[in-house]
């Protein structure tokens, strides 16, 4: 039960913060981790990595953050807290829960309806540099000609970007996913890598990243460089409505067989979705994809948010209702996702290949998390 709740009846002083604390609002405010569904039943150690790669991406601005929540904005310098992380020795599973209590407090929004958490993973598909007989479905690199506008330097309370292409002195939307397939692209030399089989390519879009195998050992990753622009539209939702599925059995791997059993209506079902990324080859990422942070994603501790609510890399206690039991996890905000829109909402990485592939597919539960930020923060409200 929330400390939104249980405030309006009044919590026991064991239960709460100190209300001294300069980041709060009516409708966001700290409470306690006595007051965290499941915290002490997870394994925090695992969540450790994921800390570190956020404290990688934090290191290249010295460690200063600034962020914004509920129109507060907030800075800190996370060297020290980043430094204890990197040294903390692990004697048992209640060394990185200790860590994560001194150095963070949680936080939560006050009578917000639960979310909707889904997973994600990254494809093993097998590719080519070059067009062949074989491979004839092209991944596109960035085009030059793609323009993306950051609407808070015009407009100070707008917080959207929007991408387009600049035609005679213009900024008109860029070419949809239809027109893409359609060789929209095709004479501009902008083809980074060939697959074999058009739905894997657009999942492969929807899913930001993949692992490309080439042939004879060698493997590449690639990874989101940009995007048109045009809205995500779940082709899910279009099955739903056409009685292929309810909502209770549609999941990604039922829409991928679907597709391939209907070659005839596949193409102007996946039409229905505008939306396209544009690639790059990722070097030196060796343990998985690149996210939104700039960092490699960790499996199940790395979490897709909307950033208009949620600052990219601090830790969230996600806790989600999964059939009879629970899914109450650690985890850090490190990625964002087309789809992902909406303060509750969250997208969970399950790592790569089929393993996970069938794990994120089946993964779609509704409920909460709880925001961890560091002890010392200093606010600015807005």
């Amino acid at each position: 039960m929330l400390c939104g709740v249980i405030l309006l009846a009044g919590c026991s002083s064991s239960d709460t913060i100190d209300q001294s604390i300069s980041l709060k609002t009516n409708n966001f405010y700290p409470i306690s981790y006595a007051l965290l569904p499941g915290w002490n039943k997870d394994q925090q150690d695992q969540a450790l990595p994921a800390l570190l790669a956020s404290c990688q991406a934090y290191e290249k601005n010295n460690f200063n953050q600034k962020n914004r929540i509920e129109h507060i904005e907030f800075s800190y310098n996370w060297f020290d807290l980043c430094d204890n992380a990197k040294n903390l020795k692990i004697s048992d599973q209640n060394d990185a829960r200790k860590f994560f209590e001194k150095w963070f407090i949680p936080y939560v929004f006050k009578s917000e309806p639960e979310g909707l958490f889904t997973g994600y993973y990254e494809p093993l598909l097998q590719g080519s540099r070059v067009k062949t007989s074989l491979y004839q479905v092209p991944l596109y690199r960035r085009p030059p000609d793609l323009i993306e506008v950051n609407l808070a330097k015009f407009i100070q309370e707008e917080k959207r970007t929007i991408w387009g292409r600049n035609v005679k002195g213009k900024l008109l939307p860029y070419f949809k996913y239809e027109e893409i397939d359609q060789g929209a692209l095709s004479a501009k030399n902008l083809e980074l890598i060939w697959l074999k089989d058009r739905v894997d390519a657009f999942f492969l879009s929807i899913q930001g990243s993949g692992l490309i195998s080439l042939g004879q050992g060698e493997k590449i990753r690639i990874g989101y460089d940009g995007k048109n622009g045009h809205p995500y539209f779940p082709i899910g939702k279009k099955l739903i409505d056409d009685g292929f599925f309810t909502k209770d059995t549609v999941s990604m791997l039922g829409i991928v067989d679907w597709l391939r059993a209907h070659p005839n209506q596949a193409q102007q079902t996946m039409y229905l979705n505008p939306s396209y990324i544009f690639f790059r080859e990722i070097n030196g990422s060796k343990n998985g994809p690149i996210g939104a942070l700039g960092v490699e994603l960790t499996p199940e501790r790395s979490i897709a948010v909307d950033p208009s609510y949620i600052p990219l890399g601090i830790p969230l206690w996600v806790d989600l209702k999964e059939g009879q039991s629970s899914w109450q996890k650690l985890v850090l905000a490190q990625d964002t996702g087309g789809a992902i829109k909406g303060k509750i909402r969250g997208d969970i990485f399950f790592g790569t290949a089929d393993q996970a592939m069938v794990k994120a597919s089946s993964f779609k539960n509704y409920g909460t998390y709880y925001i961890l930020l560091p002890q010392g923060i200093k606010t600015n409200r807005l």
